[in-house]
């Protein structure tokens, strides 16, 4: 997902531009014996001018290419959303196991497989079996794999009949 850019990016953009401007001054100072006084009125606007064109390309940008990737990370969300709702009602899980599985950076990657398979079907390099190997028996992470695939599977086999109907 895209992370939404904040006022500290714009503030960045505003100094990096005033201090590129000050040494493009200062260097024309150096060059031609002193400051030329219309270039130093340049340092107020200029900076700005040069952020709000930033943040309007960004903006410009978000329309044309947001909608799609939007609605990939609204599937994505809610994907991840239903698989955590079935480990809740599958396993007795303490608050403690969710944070682990949350933090758990092995688990988080084989949910994003799971749900790459959702998308594009199994393949010979990512496949159900090749994500649950790696994941100890007895662990939490498995246990909870196991039910994610299964239900990934239902998931699955339920829009493969409503796509046939």
């Amino acid at each position: 997902m895209r992370e939404e850019k904040t006022l500290r990016y714009y503030l960045f953009v505003y100094l990096l531009s005033l201090g590129g401007l000050f040494v493009y001054l200062t260097y024309q100072a150096w060059r031609n014996d002193g400051y030329d006084e219309t270039l130093i009125y340049s340092l107020l606007w200029i900076p700005i001018f040069v952020t709000l064109f930033v943040f309007f390309i960004d903006k410009i940008t978000d329309l044309f290419r947001g909608k799609k990737s939007q609605t990939e990370d609204q599937k994505l969300k809610e994907y991840i959303d239903s698989m955590a709702k079935a480990i809740d009602e599958e396993l007795d899980l303490l608050v403690e196991d969710y944070r682990k599985l949350k933090e758990s950076h092995r688990f988080q990657k084989g949910l994003h497989q799971a749900y790459h398979i959702v998308q594009n079907g199994e393949t010979e390099e990512l496949s159900f079996e090749y994500i649950i190997k790696k994941y100890p028996k007895h662990s939490l992470e498995h246990k909870a794999m196991m039910t994610v695939i299964e239900k990934t599977k239902e998931y699955m086999k339920n829009n493969q009949q409503t796509e046939i109907e």
